[in-house]
């Protein structure tokens, strides 16, 4: 999938020549338009791209971005895969054009008009001294390998955003989280899913101990079937942990917990068509519990 280095265009337009900048914006000019849209910008004209091109985030990390990054070739490759991927299972066969940006703000993908722009400053390490003032559960996932789940995340919410009912509930949340998950571990090539969800080695460990109890706790605190909004948060939002369940468990456990509802879903329904899993009627269905056969883990 190829990757235009806009990252590198907008970076070096305040010394580009009069005519090199006319070539940029015959060449780039679609993308550039979108993405000074999404930038909060009005326009595109040549103050707006003098002003990104000596932004501050471009001070900062483009330096950073281009020894990193020298060569995109092993992310194209993987894109490649995914976007084929995203064909065959979610029956997507548009094609979207990949662009590679440096953004100010805390999001790493954006998609707008068929087009995904990727903000590399966002994948430089967990290690990278720049992110210093992040804490750790949001530092792991700073990493180049960590960035085809998130794009995969991006198209697969895009289309099919959450879509509450008025009696929705915390089941209802973690469903369609799990639905997402699953079907990012079958988009994203040898997919992982305590990368997926940023997960260390020894996280992934207490799951494994702890899901019946994870799951006891939901039960026996009355989250299930909870309506409020701050629990589905609290549940499913990044966090250093889940207190709302228990003091040690990872963030997001309600994530987890809606993931390994749905594979158990898949395997004890013979369901393999993920469309439908992202569907209301799939996630809205408090049903689809029950037809799972989800014990906890036991």
């Amino acid at each position: 999938m190829p990757i235009a280095r806009l990252d590198k265009v907008v970076c070096g337009y305040v010394d580009a020549e009069t005519v090199e900048r006319e070539n940029i914006k015959a060449e780039y000019g679609d993308a550039i338009d979108v993405w000074c849209r999404l930038m909060g910008y009005e326009s595109a004209d040549d103050s707006v791209l003098m002003q990104m091109s000596q932004s501050r985030a471009m001070e900062v990390f483009a330096p950073d971005v281009r020894e990193r990054f020298t060569a995109i070739d092993s992310i194209s490759e993987v894109l490649f895969s995914l976007e084929e991927n995203v064909g065959k299972i979610l029956k997507d066969s548009v094609e979207r054009k990949y662009y590679s940006v440096i953004s100010p703000y805390t999001q790493s993908v954006y998609l707008a008009d068929l087009m995904v722009f990727v903000a590399l400053n966002h994948y430089l390490g967990s290690d990278y001294k720049g992110y210093g003032y992040f804490e750790q559960y949001q530092r792991v996932t700073k990493t180049p390998q960590h960035l085809p789940y998130d794009v995969a995340e991006a198209i697969i919410s895009t289309r099919f955003p959450f879509e509450a009912s008025e009696s929705s509930t915390v089941l209802n949340a973690l469903l369609y989280n799990g639905a997402v998950l699953a079907t990012i571990e079958a988009i994203v090539p040898d997919a992982h899913i305590a990368e997926a969800m940023g997960y260390s080695a020894e996280q992934m460990e207490w799951l494994d101990q702890n899901e019946p109890m994870a799951w006891d706790a939901i039960i026996t605190k009355r989250l299930l079937y909870s309506s409020s909004l701050g629990d589905v948060d609290r549940l499913t939002r990044p966090a250093p942990s889940t207190t709302i369940v228990h003091q040690q468990s990872p963030g997001r456990l309600g994530r987890y917990i809606g993931y390994k509802i749905v594979k158990s879903f898949i395997k004890n329904n013979g369901e393999c068509d993920y469309v439908k899993l992202l569907q209301p009627s799939f996630y809205n269905d408090n049903q689809s519990l029950i037809l799972s056969g989800y014990n906890g883990g036991k």
